[in-house]
């Protein structure tokens, strides 16, 4: 597949989901003919019932490009419970959630911090660290952020 065709569809769908009201979270295109879509709402959670809308509004816009859906695979779910925070509207949307960061530097003493998310400014995260008082790490410098819930089982 031609990158220019892989950059218009991740182009395309990422419009059209942003333009229906969701949150992409992570668009992929395959040299299989896939698209993966992590998708949520900006606030709430989203509902089964609304990814499988989306998965339907992904095979509209393939269609739309003048592919035909049929020879696609296209999944869209959730980015889940321990999605990976990328942006600054991610964090910030997260405010009080039980968080994991991994440093990039494995020099870095420590390399991984497990806090709560006060938020994020200026591309910087503030967050409160276990066990410490707050800290403040650049984004340039997180190898990997997720939340980190507690499950009740």
């Amino acid at each position: 597949m031609k990158p220019e065709l892989r950059k218009a569809i991740v182009r395309e769908v990422g419009r059209a989901i942003g333009e229906a009201g969701f949150d992409v979270y992570g668009l992929r295109v395959g040299q299989d003919r896939s698209v993966h879509v992590l998708a949520d709402r900006f606030e709430g959670r989203i509902t089964l019932a609304e990814l499988r809308r989306l998965g339907f509004l992904v095979r509209d816009v393939i269609a739309e490009m003048g592919l035909s859906p049929d020879d696609w695979f296209t999944e869209v779910e959730s980015p889940g419970a321990d999605r990976v925070l990328t942006e600054p509207r991610h964090f910030n949307r997260f405010k009080g959630e039980r968080i994991k960061v991994k440093l990039k530097n494995a020099a870095a003493t420590p390399r991984t911090f497990n806090g709560s998310v006060i938020g994020c400014d200026d591309g910087v995260l503030k967050m409160t660290v276990e066990g410490a008082s707050a800290k403040e790490i650049p984004l340039a410098e997180i190898d990997e952020a997720r939340l980190d819930p507690r499950l009740p089982f």
